[in-house]
């Protein structure tokens, strides 16, 4: 299955710029691949990135790239720009969501999910460099704005609300629009869904989110780790037949989803690549660890980098075929010792201590680095 999606993105991205200097059209098998384009980080294609939101064409996938999905991700920069295609958007992040659906569906067979609406939060975009028709902002903001209109029916709140730049306004607008309604799910980031529930919670004079909907039954979450959450969205959401379901939907692709309530793994959905070819704005390629390997059934266990449209995205854990844990970007978090580090084993270090203590997180967050040669911390506030 992986060589044939190889094989089709090779075909395609033949008709591109990329494609051209690296000798695609002398690609045949996995190991010419392998051999003939480097494992990149997104510096290597940031030139590449800024020439097609400028409106060239061509440049790493078929014809003119109009969206940009705007990421912090591991860079240098301040930020990285993720082009979005069409096939993208119908063929991986669309068909991701579907099936999610499908899963929880087979999983739960008495669901009333459709019985109500679902409260999806976005967040916003903004012209790119003044070209028509070409934006630039959350990969959220970008999949509300191009969803189909039939959706619109059954989700909450309305695109001009959800696009809404202010999260502090669209957060209150949201919170008065939804209590009225008869919600069943919930899709978004858990930092930004657990305010938008706290500021129901205010409005409505509720101590929990399911005397407001009853019906509530499912919160599908990606984007952030759950685990720093999932304490506060139990003391707020009391029902005991509520279900969380993780996806990983992140802008370069949708690549994996809980398909088991019972089981935090995702599987990856190697189907979707086969189909459109997720690797749409830089080398295509299949799925493979940081090394050049490819990635296969037989490699369980493994916890490692791994080279996602060419440059090192994170760390995957293969708990068993076509199962995966995400523990997080490959970083160097530590400057001093030259270290690379997965951000789950930071989380996990700071919440042991926490416990250990008697003391909770409310929350993790990154800071930059105020420390180094130029400027010393301050002795008052330690390390």
């Amino acid at each position: 299955m992986q060589r044939a999606t190889l094989a089709r993105l090779i075909k395609k991205g033949r008709q591109t710029l990329w494609g051209w200097e690296h000798g695609f059209d002398k690609i045949t098998f996995y190991e010419d691949f392998a051999q003939l384009v480097p494992v990149n980080d997104y510096e290597d294609l940031k030139d590449y990135i800024d020439r097609m939101r400028h409106g060239e064409k061509d440049v790493l996938w078929p014809g003119q790239v109009r969206w940009y999905a705007k990421s912090s991700g591991t860079t240098n920069d301040k930020s990285k720009f993720i082009p979005i295609t069409q096939d993208a958007l119908r063929d991986t992040h669309y068909q991701g969501g579907k099936d999610a659906v499908v899963w929880y569906l087979r999983n739960t067979p008495h669901s009333r999910l459709f019985n109500g609406k679902a409260l999806i939060l976005g967040g916003s975009h903004q012209p790119n460099f003044n070209l028509p028709h070409s934006l630039v902002g959350d990969l959220s903001a970008i999949l509300i704005e191009n969803i189909n209109p039939l959706v619109n029916l059954i989700r909450i709140p309305k695109k001009t609300t959800a696009l809404l730049n202010d999260f502090e306004v669209k957060r209150d607008r949201i919170a008065h629009k939804a209590i009225g309604q008869r919600v069943t799910n919930l899709s978004g980031v858990p930092s930004w869904m657990l305010s938008v529930l706290t500021r129901v919670l205010e409005i409505s004079g509720k101590e929990h989110i399911n005397e407001v909907w009853p019906d509530l039954e499912v919160f599908w979450h990606g984007g952030v780790a759950f685990t720093p959450y999932r304490e506060q969205y139990r003391r707020i959401i009391t029902n005991p037949d509520m279900h969380y379901m993780e996806t990983y939907n992140a802008s370069e692709g949708f690549f994996g989803l809980q398909d088991d309530p019972q089981d935090k793994a995702m599987s990856l959905r190697v189907h979707t690549d086969g189909r459109t070819g997720e690797n749409r704005h830089h080398t295509p390629t299949s799925m493979g660890s940081g090394d050049g390997t490819q990635l296969r059934d037989g490699h369980h266990h493994l916890k490692r980098p791994v080279a996602i449209y060419d440059w090192r995205y994170g760390a995957l854990y293969f708990t068993q075929p076509l199962q995966i844990r995400h523990h997080g970007a490959y970083e160097v978090f530590h400057q001093r010792l030259r270290r690379g580090t997965y951000r789950g084993q930071c989380r996990t270090g700071i919440g042991d201590c926490l416990s250990r203590n008697g003391s909770r997180s409310e929350g993790i967050h990154r800071s930059p680095c105020l420390y180094g040669r130029a400027r010393a911390l301050p002795p008052s506030m330690g390390h």
